[in-house]
């Protein structure tokens, strides 16, 4: 009976001869849909058995993902910050003529190096020699007559109005010369202090009158280091902290905050932070000239931070920076706060005081996933804390 079904099935699906030929085109596009439905869901089942038998080899569980960590303790950080400026000799004055006269001495040179005392021009006395001897010879002429006044005043010849006249007139010989030897000695202007000459010293036979400036000196021991800092950092910085002041040939001078200013600058709205060294001739290297560009680095205070690789550095869905932290074989992100970089990698704040940061393979897990770890060797802390930490500024 089977057979005659079949048989009748077959005889069913023969073309009749008496039948166009485009009967068979109208039943070969459901089978062609069929076929290609058929297709697709087999090609679907089979990429989900291969999903299922890659995910389970034997019956076992998915493989967890292996990353690299490494186990960080908390360091005091010693925040530092960062401020570029120059430096500004810490005295600059001129000189000038306090009487007129022809210059009679020979010009020092701009550059030249002056001792406190020496001279820098001389005035050609003049009549001043004269007046000072006439001025004396006035003077023992008021003592002698102040003399025999008082002495007649005592035997009642002489009145007392006469007396006190008398002794006016010693008290303005007096002052007299006083005022030519004052005068003689402004002929000869000093340097006030040790340092450079900024300009050359007024030149021979030139003639100056009172005001009429004569040198330019400047000194640079102490030196100052001047910078700027913005209104979200002053807050930091603090009379006689620590600072060092990096030259661009490489060297470094420790000075002290001298200075903080307490306005602002109408324009930049920065403040003005000064810090002085001492800067002697014996200075290593030679001292420090006025105008060198200088970065002041100010130490203020220390904080707990991790010292991480930069590569360890993500950012997450959400756009924050932070790390990964595995916690008991669960990946968890953190964010964190950059503090500053060093030699080994970026001072970071965050996290807590001993945790196992992801330092390789933290792209390819997720929040809350399962991990597998491995130690990685921790970076030198010893070496970092050593070297001048440089604070991020925003």
């Amino acid at each position: 009976m089977t057979q005659d079904v079949g048989a009748g099935l077959r005889a069913s699906q023969r073309p009749n001869p008496g039948e166009a030929p485009r009967s068979a085109g109208r039943t070969s596009l459901p089978m062609a849909m069929a076929v290609g439905l058929g297709v697709l869901g087999a090609s679907a089942m089979g990429i989900s058995a291969s999903a299922q038998d890659a995910a389970a080899v034997g019956g076992r569980a998915p493989a967890t993902p292996l990353v690299e960590t490494m186990v960080s303790t908390a360091q005091d950080f010693p925040a530092v910050l960062k401020l570029r400026g120059v430096s500004e000799a810490a005295r600059r004055v001129t000189v000038s003529a306090q009487t007129a006269g022809l210059v009679m001495s020979e010009p020092r040179r701009k550059g030249a190096y002056i001792r406190k005392g020496e001279a820098l021009c001389t005035i050609e006395p003049g009549e001043r020699p004269a007046q000072l001897a006439e001025a004396q010879a006035r003077l023992l002429e008021a003592e002698a007559v102040a003399k025999a006044s008082e002495q007649l005043g005592k035997r009642g010849f002489s009145a007392e109005t006469t007396r006190a006249a008398d002794r006016a007139a010693l008290a303005a010989a007096q002052t007299a010369v006083a005022a030519i030897e004052l005068d003689i000695r402004r002929t000869q202007m000093t340097a006030p202090f040790d340092g450079w000459l900024e300009t050359d010293t007024a030149e021979l036979g030139s003639l100056l009158s009172l005001g009429t400036p004569c040198a330019t000196l400047y000194t640079l021991d102490p030196i100052h280091f001047v910078g700027f800092a913005a209104e979200s950092e002053i807050g930091k910085v603090r009379m006689n902290q620590r600072v060092t002041a990096h030259l661009v040939d490489g060297r470094r001078i420790a000075a002290r905050v001298s200075f903080v200013a307490r306005a602002a600058d109408a324009r930049t709205r920065t403040f003005r932070v000064e810090a002085t060294a001492p800067n002697s001739l014996d200075t290593p290297g030679g001292p420090v000239r006025d105008g060198a560009t200088a970065t002041m680095h100010i130490a203020h205070g220390a904080r707990r931070a991790h010292l991480t690789p930069r590569t360890a550095l993500m950012l997450d869905a959400a756009g924050r920076l932070g790390v990964m932290l595995a916690e008991n074989g669960t990946a968890r992100f953190q964010p964190v706060t950059v503090l500053g970089e060093a030699e080994g990698g970026a001072w970071i704040d965050g996290p807590p005081e001993q945790a196992e940061i992801i330092v390789t393979g933290q792209y390819y897990v997720s929040d809350g996933a399962p991990v597998r770890t491995a130690p990685r060797e921790t970076p030198d802390v010893e070496a970092a804390l050593q070297a001048p930490a440089e604070e991020t500024t925003r």
